[in-house]
């Protein structure tokens, strides 16, 4: 069977971006220039609206160079940049913005805090969960009564495992405002890690019903039925959320996984290529496509893939040894036994390598090998596989000794 595991559902933010305002306390530009830089601002704020963060972008850098101290079209760059993933650039203008914002204005507190809220969410994105889980804290300090913002806090203590306090902001958050989807899609991965699972699914269910066209929604609850293997109801709602949403890698790779759990091999195999199509680096894809090839008897496609997937993800114990092990089923043996002595010598309290490499010896009549790996496999107290890697490990263990040792 393969999984779909929890971290790979991603991290939902929404940020707002600020509408129309006239920018009565910017100084040292003309008339004039204060005029088109307001034209560009609202030409961007219509843009931003209606999802073309592109265009936006634009608009606000020409409001920019217009009123080069209105603190605004940096803040909604910001948010714009961040929803393309410019995640550095993001993070610059909310500090540049940051630097702007008057504190005698009415509302300072309100824009510093979604300022921090777009540092949080950068630093978020790139993996610094820790200092996100500060920028969010302030901002809450800043804004306490933003929903939006609270959503982003429980996102960065759900990701640090503080699920309790996770779960506190989300429903303050939906306390607040009880009608946007994609806050119950957040607390329903909080409520699964917390054992919650019915609870979790009624929270999907409600934010499908707010919103039919959220694709989150339908790919989470999909992603969940699998975990409980609801593969027929998870096949359901990953074809929606792939109807609604057919350029996210995530959405084939999960509903590759489906298929293969429902053994339907050529379709998992179509979904994990799609997949790794829109994302190159998507190493799960290559990885779970490699063992849907295996399934079909493609073992050199499945080397293939686990080959590239260790391009990627080049520090990885678990694609290696379940690189060993197509090789060593191709008949490649001193390839395989090369591999898993690497394996070992980072994993030496793993028990599978041994039993593989054991299996390699014998094929290459290494008798004393084998037999020294046998010794140290019955020596080992407790199996210790790698830590840290979501990745499947191929199952051996019910062919792992499967030659005799003379």
């Amino acid at each position: 069977m393969l999984r779909l595991f929890f971290s790979s559902i991603w991290v939902i933010v929404a940020i707002s971006f600020i509408s129309v305002t006239t920018p009565t306390w910017v100084s040292g530009q003309t008339a004039d220039a204060i005029r088109r830089g307001q034209l560009s601002f609202n030409e961007g704020v219509s843009l931003a609206s209606k999802g073309d963060a592109a265009m936006a972008i634009a608009k606000f850098t020409e409001a920019i160079a217009f009123t080069p101290d209105w603190h605004l079209p940096y803040l909604n760059r910001g948010v714009m940049r961040m929803s393309v993933g410019q995640l550095v650039e993001a993070e610059e203008d909310a500090d540049k913005a940051l630097s702007l914002i008057r504190p005698d204005l009415p509302s300072a507190k309100v824009h510093s805090a979604l300022a921090y809220q777009v540092k949080g969410s950068a630093r978020q994105q790139r993996g610094e969960n820790s200092i996100a889980l500060d920028f969010f804290t302030k901002a809450v300090e800043l804004d306490p009564k933003n929903p939006k913002i609270l959503n982003s806090l429980g996102t960065a203590l759900r990701v640090l495992g503080k699920l309790e306090e996770a779960l506190n902001a989300h429903n303050k958050s939906i306390e607040m405002n009880s009608t946007v989807s994609m806050f119950y899609v957040n607390r329903s991965y909080v409520l699964e890690k917390l054992g919650k699972s019915d609870d979790a699914f009624k929270d999907l269910n409600k934010a499908i019903s707010l919103n039919q066209n959220d694709a989150t929604a339908y790919y989470t609850r999909g992603a969940m039925r699998m975990r409980v293997s609801l593969y027929s109801e998870a096949l359901t709602d990953l074809d929606k959320a792939i109807q609604l949403n057919s350029n996210t890698s995530g959405y084939f790779h999960a509903r590759g996984l489906c298929h293969y759990n429902l053994k339907n091999y050529e379709d998992a195999v179509k979904d994990q290529t799609r997949a790794v199509e829109l994302d190159p680096k998507n190493v799960r894809a290559f990885s779970d496509r490699a063992i849907i090839h295996a399934a079909m008897k493609n073992l050199k496609l499945a080397v293939e893939d686990l080959r590239t997937a260790i391009a990627i993800a080049k520090n990885s114990s678990v694609l290696r040894y379940n690189l060993a092990y197509f090789l060593y089923q191709s008949g490649e043996y001193e390839a395989s036994i090369q591999i898993l002595t690497e394996v070992i010598t980072n994993h030496p309290n793993w028990k599978a390598p041994y039993m593989l490499r054991s299996n390699g010896y014998i094929k290459q009549g290494m008798q004393a090998k084998a037999r020294a790996d046998r010794a140290k496999l019955a020596a080992i107290a407790s199996d210790v596989k790698p830590t840290g890697e979501q990745y499947t490990i191929f199952n051996i263990d019910v062919a792992a000794l499967d030659e005799a040792v003379n």
